[in-house]
């Protein structure tokens, strides 16, 4: 642990766990971005702070209290000069890099649902309805002439046709 003399509320580091010693109580400020190991262990370290500390205090009766941003109490807000609510939203803030992640992703996303739509109304159902010879017509002209068997549309009986369907 690093003693920071005339702290304020800036002071407080998002990707740490920060605590404040007001002698009977020590505030552990849980930043949002704290890793989980700094978390677990910041107990530890600070009854481990307590018991080498010599002064006067009554070491079993010390209070411990986690805190998280953005949830601070008036008993530890009260600690710093010009604490400001604004300052503190900051903390729940994106992180810039996963911001534009997340902005690339949904751009990504809204390109693929664009696509899709697009595929979609070009298969969309007109409800136009072709005779077997508009049908015979429209095969051979856009059938590659590099395809073998386009003589296959010659060779369908329109009654045999009709009988399938």
């Amino acid at each position: 642990m690093k003693e920071v003399y005339n702290f304020m509320q800036d002071d407080l580091n998002n990707n740490d766990v920060m605590v404040l010693d007001c002698y009977s109580t020590l505030y552990m400020w849980m930043g949002k971005k704290a890793n989980k190991p700094e978390r677990t262990k910041a107990i530890k370290k600070v009854e481990a702070y307590v018991q080498g500390i010599a002064d006067e205090r009554d070491k079993k009766n010390v209070q411990y209290v986690e805190i998280d941003p953005c949830s601070e109490p008036f008993q530890f807000t009260t600690h710093f000069p010009e604490w400001e609510e604004e300052v503190s939203q900051k903390w729940l803030e994106m992180d810039p890099y996963q911001a534009e992640l997340a902005r690339i992703e949904a751009e990504k996303q809204a390109a693929f649902d664009a696509k899709w739509k697009k595929e979609e109304v070009k298969y969309e159902e007109t409800g136009a309805t072709f005779s077997y010879e508009e049908l015979k017509t429209i095969a051979k002209e856009e059938v590659p002439l590099k395809l073998e068997n386009t003589e296959m549309f010659d060779s369908i009986n329109p009654e045999e046709a009709n009988q399938t369907a």
